[in-house]
């Protein structure tokens, strides 16, 4: 059983640095001195990720770099990573660190891990001065208490009263041990003498109330929390006790005007939102109240467990909220804890069992549901009942529940297919059949082949994947034994079946043979182009999807396979298209909200993918999958910030599952989140030491803490013949400046995964050897390949300009434009070509199109204005060169483009000063040309 540890704000916030030591009496000096003082100003900047890579590159330069070792330390506890802190402490020590610097801050980190044992071991008196020896005897006194040793923990505090009589938190610790001994003149005598020596504190008041709550005696302890809140009216943790006790009580207008002072002063505490929630449930605001859940899951991971665990009503909150996010030890907690204080809740039990059938417990599901009445079992508890029974083989005692059931739930078409499996795995075969020809026809002498077909679907519904096969086969032999041909729903049932247990050849074979029956069946297509997108069959594929649109152009079956076939061919701007297709046909589709922010952040759209990301919130509480869009969406917006908040949540939901880990290690390396790459590492290292990713993410950390030459060391220590091995080995040669070893990794790297990701690779190497030819054929590869990834037309286009060649440019950016006629950048650069070319009005259109799309881009704006003075408009294309200017000033082509516009306009002295403007801003050697020509014109 956990045990509570209490720290007051003295304890909270002591410094290592602030006894007499200071940190300049540490410093080593030199070049690991200065990462450390980089480090020390962004810590006090509050820039913790530039800290972090500061500080562990100070060590790696001076591992014996007291201060960085302390800082980093520091660092360490205040974000919770408390095993780590206090490993930097023992290092310290081992380094001869002052003691009495840290002692303090190591205790600290101990008693947060309830590491008792090692307190009493390694916090010992010593030759510290008094303060430093006070919070000794306390830290030691709260081992003591946390390993239930009561006397000594009661030495301990009155050896810290010896030094200062006045140490509050001893006091308040004998109170609190008095209390426990059941001694409460004592407790009371303590408490009282705390309150003589700091009358004015409100900690002291807090502390009294708290022990008044843990005795039920809620209406003293209302004044105590009272007194506090007037000694100190912002006091946060006395308003949310306060809260808590008038929703207890049903005082719906006290706790609301708490809540209110709470939600204004500290808006993103989790406890806070919390008790709103409960606050407008109680007020029947249930769909408001979820909705508030929702939004604050982001900061669930922030509560104190032990808090959560003091206050029934939130424990079930919190827990239900953690269940919904797949956190599912969190929700075990609080359930349980819930639980224990509520054992008649169905609800908690409920949610527990849903969580031991989620982790395969089948025995504890069933035991967390027995004391319920059947009579009281709802639908979903009693399907976990079942299912339960099922998986453990306990088919007589599921056949009882099921004849006890009310007939309200027992003949529902779920139950009825889960009775059917049930008698089928007890060896009623024939029962079931029967079960099932019943409740699917009121006729009788319903054929056994039917029937068999209704139980196989059942059990492709039910996942029963290989009971479905058998089911399929023996169909297929009665009906071949009585000479009776495949009807095309059963041969689509059966190459379903195959195609579940992966038989995708069997699969094929009855859909064909289906199809032979009927060529328009769209049930069937809609299985064997699921299929051809399995195996990358592109071209087959899409000859099925488009017969099938043909018919139905919004048909929400057929739909979402054209995206996912447009997605795959690299076509991003289509699918999103088809994606925002489905979106407003069926708003409320979740599987497709999930397409559709994927699709955003495909063609960056980070906005409109945060708003997706909200959109899926709000029909699915608590996403975990929102919170991964949202990152994706933040780091498009180089907002690291928000983006490792959002996963920094997300760890919390997948500390069960490596794959999502190592998903979410990625990105936090890409926000640059040290500490939590680190612990994601640590936690995948624990779940799956063997996962392919783990040597590859250690590597990409090695690397983003500036290491570069020890990962790629690291690196090829496992050499592996694989896509991501060459892509990561190329991209760390190139950052050392190793080209040609970078081009030939890869070359590797896309032979073996010719992703768009190794393309792109393939492309900057061969630029960097200056391989020119060699990047026109891998662009002429890739395309043929994917000619519908627009945005690589364009860089294809713009390479061509680059190097002069404007005839296969303007092609390209034509390609680019024809597939996505909103590409601003490629209708601005072709608009320019064609200037060149004198296609002045073809220039003009396009230039017009780029400017609807992107009115205030300053390149857009001078571009128009450009076009228009050559399609003789110049007084228009005065405006719109001051647009540009007004966002771009110093830009000295538009100052002459203007200069130019005003001349053709008679406008000769305005028209100079431009010019000599443009000419004073440093252009390149054929604009400055251009401007003295017309000045001298």
């Amino acid at each position: 059983m956990s045990i509570s540890i209490a720290l007051s704000p003295a304890l909270i916030t002591y410094s290592p640095f602030s006894h007499s030591q200071n940190q300049s009496e540490l410093t080593t000096g030199g070049f690991a001195h200065s990462l450390y003082e980089k480090a020390n100003s962004a810590y006090q900047q509050g820039d913790i990720n530039t800290a972090v890579i500061h500080v562990k590159n100070a060590l790696q330069q001076d591992s014996n770099n007291l201060p960085a070792r302390l800082l980093f330390g520091q660092i360490l506890l205040e974000y919770g990573e408390l095993a780590a802190a206090e490993d930097q402490y023992r290092v310290a020590l081992s380094l001869n660190a002052d003691k009495s610097i840290v002692i303090t801050p190591l205790a600290q980190s101990l008693l947060l891990q309830s590491k008792f044992s090692s307190i009493l071991a390694d916090i010992t008196i010593g030759p510290y001065p008094r303060d430093i020896n006070t919070l000794v005897y306390v830290y030691r006194a709260k081992a003591y208490s946390g390993l239930a040793n009561l006397e000594e923990a009661k030495f301990n505090y009155q050896q810290a009263l010896v030094i200062d009589e006045a140490n509050i938190d001893a006091l308040l610790g004998l109170s609190t041990i008095a209390k426990k001994q059941n001694e409460p003149i004592k407790a009371k005598q303590f408490l009282t003498q705390a309150k003589a020596i700091a009358p004015d504190e409100p900690y002291i008041a807090f502390f009294e109330g708290e022990q008044l709550r843990h005795d039920f005696k809620l209406d003293d302890a209302l004044v105590a929390y009272n007194e506090a809140i007037a000694l100190k009216n912002d006091y946060t943790d006395a308003r949310r006790a306060r809260a808590t006790i008038h929703l207890d009580q049903n005082n719906l207008a006290l706790a609301k005007a708490d809540i209110e002072f709470l939600l204004a002063e500290i808006p993103n505490d989790p406890f806070s939102q919390l008790l709103h929630g409960l606050y407008l449930a109680k007020t029947n605001q249930s769909i408001e109240a979820k909705n508030l859940i929702a939004k604050t899951s982001e900061q669930f991971s922030q509560l104190d467990p032990e808090t959560i665990d003091q206050f029934a009503p939130l424990a079930l909150v919190y827990g239900y909220s953690q269940f919904l996010q797949g956190n599912l030890q969190n929700a075990t907690t609080s359930l349980n804890s819930y639980l224990q204080k509520n054992p008649s809740s169905k609800q908690a039990r409920e949610i527990l069992a849903e969580i031991a059938i989620e982790r395969k417990q089948y025995d504890l599901a069933s035991d967390l549901l027995q004391p319920v009445a059947v009579d009281q079992l709802s639908n979903r508890s009693a399907h976990i009942m079942l299912r339960s029974l099922i998986e453990t083989q306990r088919y007589n005692q599921a056949l009882t529940l099921i004849d006890q059931l009310p007939d309200s739930i027992r003949q529902t078409p779920a139950m009825v297919n889960l009775h059917a499996v049930v008698l089928v795995k007890s060896g009623n075969a024939e029962q079931a059949i029967d079960l099932l020809t019943q409740k699917q026809s009121s006729a009788q002498g319903v054929a056994k082949n039917q029937a068999m077909l209704i139980l196989g679907y059942n059990y492709l519904n039910q996942t029963f994947n290989q009971e479905a096969l058998a089911i399929a086969q023996n169909l297929e032999s009665s009906l071949v034994s009585e000479n009776k041909p495949l009807t095309i729903t059963e041969l689509n049932f059966i190459g379903s079946a195959y195609l579940v247990n992966g038989d995708d050849n069997s699969a094929e074979q009855y859909f064909e043979r289906a199809l032979t029956i009927d060529k328009n069946d769209e049930v069937v297509k809609r299985n064997l182009a699921q299929l051809y997108l399995k195996n990358s069959e592109y071209a087959k594929a899409q000859l099925l999807i488009e017969q099938m649109l043909g018919l139905n152009p919004n048909n929400l079956n057929v739909l979402p396979l054209y995206g996912e076939l447009l997605k795959r061919q690299n076509d991003t701007l289509a699918a999103l298209a088809i994606f925002e297709q489905i979106n407003q046909l069926a708003p409320d589709n979740l599987k497709n909200k999930y397409q559709l922010a994927n699709a955003y952040l495909a063609t960056n759209q980070a906005d409109k993918a945060i708003d997706t990301a909200n959109d899926i919130n709000r029909l699915e509480s608590l996403s975990p999958f929102a919170l991964i869009v949202k990152a994706k969406a933040n780091l498009l917006k180089n907002d690291n910030e928000q983006a490792a908040r959002s996963l920094r949540i997300a760890f919390g939901l997948y500390t069960e599952d490596a794959d999502k880990l190592v998903e979410i290690a990625k990105l936090q390396l890409a926000a640059r989140d040290i500490l939590s790459v680190e612990k994601s590492i640590a936690t995948i290292s624990t779940l799956d030491p063997n996962h392919r990713a783990l040597h590859y993410l250690k590597v990409t950390l090695l690397e983003a803490t500036g290491d570069v030459s020890g990962a790629l060391a690291l690196l090829q220590k496992q050499k592996q013949q694989t896509s991501d091995y060459y892509s990561i080995e190329a991209n760390l040669m190139l950052k050392l400046y190793q080209d040609e070893n970078a081009l030939s990794s890869a070359r590797k790297a896309y032979q073996l995964s010719p992703t768009i990701d190794n393309h792109q690779l393939m492309v900057r190497c061969l630029l960097l050897t200056k391989d020119y030819s060699g990047v026109y054929k891998q662009f002429e590869q890739w395309l043929s390949a994917n000619p519908n990834d627009w945005q690589s037309w364009r860089k294809l286009a713009n390479l061509y300009e680059q190097h002069g060649l404007s005839n296969d440019a303007i092609k390209s950016y034509q390609q680019a434009i024809e597939i996505n006629s909103k590409d601003v950048f490629s209708l601005n650069n072709l608009a320019n070509l064609l200037i060149e070319q004198e296609a002045y009005a073809q220039a003009l259109n396009l230039a017009q199109t780029a400017h609807q799309y992107a009115p205030l881009e300053a390149k857009i704006n001078d571009t128009y204005g450009w076009a228009l003075v050559h399609n003789n408009r110049a007084q228009e294309a005065v405006n719109y060169f001051r647009e540009s200017l007004a966002r771009d000033h110093n830009n000295a082509t538009t100052r002459y483009h203007l200069g130019i516009a005003l001349q053709k306009l008679n406008r000769r002295d305005e028209a100079l000063t431009e010019l000599y403007q443009a000419l004073s801003l440093s252009p390149n050697e054929d604009v400055k040309a251009l401007i003295q020509q017309a000045i001298d014109g």
